[in-house]
This record gives structure tokens, C-alpha cells and sequence, in this order.
């Protein structure tokens, strides 16, 4: 990447705090922008974990605040068949 700094590289990149695997980089992607969906998201795999309904079911939820009408929103988000194991 000629011309490209250190820092503009790091630009936009967050760290948040985990309590086993210290700080973690991640990136902000819009999803949309006003009442428009930004990403056109094909699928949604929730878990594995010990509440997969709530999890699929708020997935769903944030799809439908992003745009996505509820029948759109439940065919894109799967529960994972890998099982739990906490």
C-alpha cells in the first residue's frame, strides 16, 4: 500500500475488552444508511450458545431495526448446528 501510513491504516479500527482474550480490533460496517439497508446481509449464523431461540429471535429484531421486513429478516438468520458445549 504505497502512500499509505501506520496511522491512516488503524483509522477507524476500535478495541473492545474481553475477559479472556484481552482486547479485541474491530470495524464499524454500516448497515445502512437512513431507512435504506447499506449491506444486503445474505445470512445471519447465530451460536453456538445456550439460548439459540433468543439469539436467532434477536438477530431478527436487529435486522427488522435496520430495514429488513420480518419474513426477510427470519429466512436470513439460522441457528448453527455446531452444538453448545458450556
Amino acid at each position: 500500500m504505497a502512500g499509505v501510513t501506520v496511522e491512516k491504516r488503524r483509522e477507524g479500527i476500535k478495541l473492545r475488552p474481553t475477559a479472556s482474550r484481552g482486547l479485541i480490533p474491530y470495524v464499524d460496517i454500516p448497515l445502512r444508511i437512513g431507512t435504506t439497508p447499506y449491506l444486503e446481509v445474505e445470512q445471519i449464523i447465530v451460536g453456538p450458545t445456550l439460548h439459540p431461540k433468543e439469539g436467532v429471535l434477536a438477530a431478527v429484531m436487529l435486522l427488522e431495526t435496520l430495514g429488513y421486513d420480518r419474513a426477510r429478516a427470519k429466512a436470513i438468520v439460522v441457528s448453527s448446528k455446531i452444538p453448545f458445549r458450556g
